[in-house]
């Protein structure tokens, strides 16, 4: 009898404040946080403080989006289960 072994892959976006798991394939889809021309990506780069400041000072619309369909899409790829 031969076992097949299935790739898993765990996803979530990045509200769940897990940027990466220890020996698992893991991987976190970034939300985005926009105010005016600026886009905040949340990703390990994202210097938070910078965005929370600037959040502050600007006065205008503010919004967040979640991730989109070809950024789970490109996540996917590779997984049997996910």
């Amino acid at each position: 009898m031969t076992q097949v072994v299935k790739k898993v892959k765990l996803l979530a976006d990045s509200s769940c404040d897990l940027l990466s798991l220890e020996g698992i394939d893991y991987a976190s889809v970034p939300l985005t946080i926009s105010a005016g021309n600026i886009d905040y990506i949340d990703n390990e780069t994202l210097d938070t403080n910078a965005m929370l400041d600037a959040l502050m000072a600007y006065k205008g619309r503010s919004y967040t989006a979640c991730p989109g369909v070809e950024q789970w899409l490109r996540e996917f790829e590779g997984a049997d289960e996910l």
